[in-house]
């Protein structure tokens, strides 16, 4: 017989593992492309990660024949303390090697934390957890404004991660203590049913799940999306009880795949709708088999995790292959299908009713923690210059290849500039950690304005913050030629005593000496010689470069050098002995002083100039 409050803290245990899980997936695919392989090639990459991956995914492999009760518990002991230590150090060195030990810790332990669960009431807790989890991790970034743990400075991702080791840890321990004696191992999906795992993770951090995705997709902002996709996860998680009618499995792989391909559709009823879909296609895959075959389905789970793994990359290496969310759905879904079982799974309002109250708990997080705004400052008069500033921002990584966007902010704050042009803003790449850094600057400057220009996909993109006036704004994507990763522009017209100022911010190829060169004729093109223009951004090249001579020959004019500043370097930060970033202007502005800032707090140092608008 079951021990009273057995479901509920089996549940639990399965949102918090999926929560924390989450986060270490994001922050070990960070420091791989960040931080142990930054400036390597992809080929260097996929192999890092493959061998941290393989090094986990070997304990689906082996923690199936170990025979020790307490092996559950012992593992998650393990992945508590390196998660809680993960976020506490910082350090460029031991931060990465424990993340990438969290990793391997929380992929061992997920073959532990099924056959901890491996009863008979193991499917209603582990799809219940997972989108509980799910919601938990959506709440969370919400409440953080679009960050996750891992990004926050100082000591808060050490406390915060501390709590949660400590809450699993205890909850994992009394699940297992309020464990039904003598219940028999739970035949898992014979074949290839946990298998779905693997793709549907990957379908929801890359799509469903994803705030900056969801916003982009939908025009909203990061509350309201938060709002759609907690929806989404409550009518999943009370819609898994249709997985034990075979017609409706069979009915859902179509539906899925159709609607995963069709995210383009104007509105936004295909999100939830897709959700729903997948919550059913996952509780049909975890439908219990006739003939357990226990160890053939952990196998089937690690590759899983690995096709996930595989899936991650591909969709990554081509810089948002979105065409990967249909095949993601399809495996998803038809791992379902083999199973002609009839088994319903219990009610599942309780976890329905979890998504809901966890989604608001975020939500009124987020709403508590709004910064106050003064009202808008006093615009320069005539006798006051315009001071602008561009900044690399590096995705929200300092130097050293460590997370930390309050320390940019500090670094804009400080050069209380009227315009601020920022590169290399992410909204939600896995690789880059997940973090929105798009809502979290319009929540960190509520006396800004901010105009996101997306450039290579979706979410990766230029930003200029103002306080001042913005008439109009918007953004325009370079052609593709031979670099594969899209540049482009973005661009306001903003108002000064001297009149409407074209602020364009631009960030050139890295890769490639004639796409530099192209890309600056298509910043001339767009600019077309307007008077009252500022160009600024990181221009990958030296001030001497072909890319810098055709500006120049096309009418813009170096603001630095009046200033003694036009060989000043400013990469890398922490030796800098290369000038990358500039602001160019028409001939008409004049520059009264500027200064090139000395911080770490990205690889990029910071360029400030003050501007005569006439």
């Amino acid at each position: 017989m079951e021990t009273s409050g057995h479901r509920p803290l089996a549940t639990t245990t399965v949102a918090l593992v999926i929560l924390m899980g989450i986060h270490v997936v994001r922050s070990s695919f960070a420091m791989v492309v960040w931080n142990i392989g930054e400036g390597q090639s992809p080929a260097a990459l996929l192999l890092i990660a493959s061998g941290i991956w393989v090094a986990g995914l070997a304990g689906w492999a082996i923690v199936p024949w170990v025979d020790s009760p307490r092996l559950g518990l012992r593992l998650a002991l393990l992945f508590a303390v390196l998660y809680a230590a993960g976020h506490a150090v910082r350090h460029p060195v031991l931060t990465p090697a424990l993340v990438s030990a969290s990793l391997v810790a929380w992929l061992w332990m997920m073959p532990a934390l099924i056959g901890e669960l491996g009863r008979p009431d193991a499917l209603d807790v582990m799809v219940p957890g997972i989108l509980v989890g799910s919601a938990l991790q959506v709440a969370g970034q919400t409440a953080l404004h679009g960050l996750d743990l891992s990004m926050l400075h100082g000591p808060l991702p050490g406390l915060g991660a501390a709590a949660l080791a400590g809450a699993l840890f205890a909850v994992w321990t009394a699940t297992v203590t309020t464990a039904p004696s003598g219940a028999a191992a739970f035949p898992f999906p014979q074949g290839w049913g946990l298998f779905a795992l693997g793709p549907y993770l990957v379908l929801q951090q890359t799509l469903l799940t994803n705030l900056g995705r969801v916003q982009a997709a939908t025009g909203l902002e990061i509350e309201q999306a938060s709002v759609l996709i907690l929806l989404g996860l409550a009518a999943g998680a009370a819609a898994i009880p249709l997985a034990s009618r075979p017609l409706i499995r069979m009915a859902v792989a179509p539906a899925s795949v159709g609607l995963a391909g069709a995210f383009i559709l104007p509105g936004i009823a295909w999100l939830p709708a897709l959700q729903v879909l997948a919550a059913i296609a996952l509780a049909g895959a975890m439908m219990p088999a006739p003939i357990p075959h226990l160890r053939r389905s952990y196998l089937w789970g690690a590759a899983g995790m690995l096709c996930g793994f595989a899936l991650t990359f591909l969709f990554y290496s081509r810089y948002e292959w979105t065409e990967l969310w249909p095949l993601m759905a399809a495996l998803v879904a038809l791992a379902s299908l083999p199973h002609a079982t009839t088994v319903l799974p219990a009610r599942t309002f309780r976890a329905t009713a979890a998504i809901i109250l966890i989604g608001t708990a975020g939500l009124g997080v987020s709403r508590l923690t709004q910064r106050p705004f003064a009202g808008p400052p006093s615009e320069p008069d005539e006798t006051q210059a315009v001071r602008v500033l561009t900044y690399n921002i590096h995705m929200g990584f300092n130097a050293f290849g460590l997370p930390d966007a309050e320390a940019l902010a500090r670094v804009i704050e400080a050069t209380d500039a009227d315009v601020v042009a920022l590169q290399e803003v992410g909204r939600g790449w896995t690789i880059n950690g997940g973090a929105d850094l798009v809502s979290w600057l319009r929540w960190r400057f509520p006396g800004y304005r901010l105009v996101y220009g997306p450039m290579n996909g979706d979410l990766w993109g230029n930003v200029i913050l103002t306080r001042l006036e913005v008439f109009e704004s918007g953004s325009l994507r370079f052609p593709l030629r031979e670099s594969a990763f899209r540049r482009g522009l973005t661009w306001a017209t903003v108002s000064t005593p001297g009149g409407r100022l074209l602020v364009i911010n631009t960030h050139f190829a890295h890769d490639s000496d004639e796409d530099r060169l192209a890309q600056a004729a298509d910043l001339l093109g767009f600019w077309n010689g307007r008077p009252r223009s500022a160009v600024l951004g990181d221009l990958n090249a030296g001030p001497d470069a072909a890319p810098l001579l055709r500006l120049r020959d096309g009418g813009l004019i170096d603001a630095l050098a009046p200033l003694d500043l036009d060989a000043a370097p400013t990469f890398p930060a922490a030796a800098p002995r290369e000038r990358i970033d500039y602001v160019l202007t028409s001939p008409d502005l004049r520059s009264t002083g500027g200064v090139i800032r000395r911080t770490t707090a990205s690889d990029h140092l910071p360029v400030i100039l003050e501007l005569r608008v006439r």
